[in-house]
């Protein structure tokens, strides 16, 4: 398992975390794993049952999560279980349950800011646009003018109360567990936030569900322009979404679209390492159907003309900045078997009209990576200013160790870098003390068992 950012993990079952056993755990093996995993887990080292783990899972959870001020989170993991384990009194079913990792942490909650929208919606029907303001605020309910950068937005239809399927039933008693959620996206986009306020547009799908409820909007903003990171979380439930629009358009054409594997310069017929990313890069004027309710209305990625690879990629889409009529789709495929592989990529717009494309592709087990594109910005840049390098793979989910040097114009290495995996890296050229001149970058990247893949560059400083 990779994975870049660390998650805390919370298994309310029987013996994953039996780390006295002589062998290493599921456990362990997530908190030990170099290339990812967990940041810390929470699990039974014996048998448990099933209603006792319930109880437990609930009150360590409405302690983690059930403060109340939005401004202030000071739970750690270990009061979070501590506390969560003494409400549910002398029930023995919760002493097998041991943390793997630091009690003393908190989880990466945004406290310093909030997002909030501003702008009073009516009811949102289908095939209507929507333009929605909003803004970063502070403590004290005051817009944030230094805040500047980026806000990733989805929007929800309407809560729903969902059944479990009760797959595993080998008794006449059927056992269905009801649960509520919001299970069908129908715009998940970024804006541009400046000066601490931002705008975004969305089309309401033609595929939603046609009563009247309340939907919900989540917001994470931060900023882009400081080497400090600054954060903010929000949501909106105030607003109603259900009824029909008026058809704007009886356009019968389906999205335009570009799709390949790991970078946009793959073409068909290429070879890719076992685990490709697929990308399907989507415009069209009516927007993109990710709603889900639409029977066969999905966004649907299709294996070799398999039955048993067919995989629904709505969640994966996001909408480019700003904007309902663009997209990109990011999918991190299974593992294929070594040979010639083809796959076939379906997506819909908002009126319902769909295109689709094949594309053939060859797997080859230990390909060697390499650096499809850098790109530095601002070059030229300011003395006083910061310069990023944004890194661009052709094996992007691979674990690179990746090295970036610095030489003036003599030769002289001048700065050095190491990471694994870097896609940006931000350059204080104050701080670095780099005088105004012309300087080359050479950036080399590597797997475990490949050779260097080595790219270069000029930076121009200026005064």
């Amino acid at each position: 398992m990779t994975n870049k950012n660390l998650a805390f993990w919370f298994f309310a079952s029987c013996n994953f975390g039996q780390w006295d056993s002589g062998q290493r755990c599921a456990a362990e093996t997530a908190v030990l794993n170099p290339n990812g995993g967990a940041v810390g887990v929470l699990a039974a080292t014996r048998t448990t049952y099933a209603q006792q783990n319930t109880n437990l899972n609930r009150s360590v959870c409405d302690t983690l999560f059930g403060h109340k001020n939005v401004f202030h989170y000071e739970m750690t993991l270990g009061e979070a279980i501590a506390i969560g384990k003494n409400r549910l009194g002398d029930d023995s079913n919760k002493l097998p349950y041991c943390l793997l990792g630091d009690p003393a942490m908190r989880l990466n909650y945004p406290t310093q800011y909030q997002v909030q929208t501003t702008t009073e919606m009516d009811t949102l029907k289908a095939l209507g646009v929507q333009t929605v303001e909003g803004q970063i605020i502070d403590e004290d309910s005051q817009v944030v003018a230094d805040f500047n950068g980026k806000v990733d937005i989805t929007v929800y239809d309407k809560l729903q109360v969902i059944t479990t399927r009760d797959n595993d039933n080998k008794t006449d008693e059927a056992t269905e567990i009801p649960y509520n959620d919001y299970p069908n996206k129908l715009f998940s986009g970024s804006a541009e936030v400046q000066e601490g306020r931002f705008q975004y547009t969305f089309m309401v799908p033609k595929d939603i569900r046609y009563n009247y409820g309340n939907g919900r909007i989540i917001y994470y903003a931060y900023t882009t322009d400081s080497l400090e990171l600054a954060e903010a979380v929000g949501h909106f439930e105030d607003f109603i979404i259900g009824g029909t629009g008026n058809i704007l358009s009886a356009e019968t054409l389906g999205p335009q679209m570009h799709i390949y594997l790991n970078t946009p310069t793959f073409r068909s017929g290429d070879k890719t390492y076992a685990t490709p990313r697929f990308f399907a890069d989507i415009h069209d004027e009516n927007g993109i159907n990710t709603a889900g309710a639409g029977i066969g209305h999905d966004l649907m990625l299709i294996i070799d003309d398999d039955p048993k690879q067919i995989y629904t990629l709505n969640e994966y889409f996001t909408a480019a900045n700003g904007s309902y009529q663009d997209g990109q789709v990011s999918y991190l495929m299974e593992e294929l078997p070594n040979g010639p592989h083809s796959l076939t990529f379906r997506a819909w717009d908002l009126l319902n009209n769909s295109t689709t494309q094949t594309l053939n592709f060859i797997i080859e087990k230990g390909l060697d990576p390499s650096i499809s594109s850098v790109t530095t910005y601002p070059n030229p840049v300011q003395e006083t200013g910061i310069m990023n390098i944004a890194i661009t793979y052709d094996q992007p989910d691979e674990l690179l160790h990746t090295e970036i040097y610095i030489y003036n114009i003599n030769g002289q290495l001048v700065w050095s870098y190491t990471q694994d995996n870097p896609t940006q890296v931000q350059l204080n050229i104050p701080a670095l003390g780099l005088q105004s001149g012309v300087y080359i970058y050479s950036i080399k990247t590597k797997s475990a068992t490949s050779k260097y893949s080595i790219t270069s560059g000029k930076i121009i400083v200026t005064k």
